[in-house]
């Protein structure tokens, strides 16, 4: 008979401090709205489930990361995948696609150029 101990889930992981797996894929299993006392504002909290049962925290407080939420609303159950490509100046620049099989389409936010990359010269 296996023990209680080793029913124990290993913590989520916020994917945003370390970016491991990159990029992540999975699926959202849970989604809560936070607000951030230091800034000020309010953001999302996506917490994306990896088919290995990882699970990992992405607040979506980054520019990039709120757009896509913006833009695709993702919901409890819905595939999604988020790269983290690295940084643009100071700021951290991250794509997302949320595969809407309903609707018979993959879609991509936000579009990028290559303008959008520091050369660091």
């Amino acid at each position: 008979m296996a023990s209680l101990a080793d029913k124990i889930p290993e913590p989520t992981t916020s994917w945003t401090q370390d970016h491991d797996p990159n990029p992540l894929e999975g699926v959202v299993t849970t989604r809560r709205e936070v607000h951030s006392e230091k800034l000020d504002k309010d953001f999302t909290v996506l917490e994306i489930g990896e088919d290995n049962g990882r699970l990992h925290d992405v607040p979506c407080g980054r520019a990039d990361l709120a757009s896509f939420v913006r833009r695709f609303d993702p919901q409890v159950g819905d595939h999604i995948a988020l790269k983290f490509w690295g940084l643009s100046g100071p700021k951290n620049v991250y794509t997302g696609a949320s595969d809407r099989s309903q609707q018979g389409r993959l879609e991509i936010a936000p579009e990028l150029t290559d303008d959008d990359f520091s050369t660091g010269e």
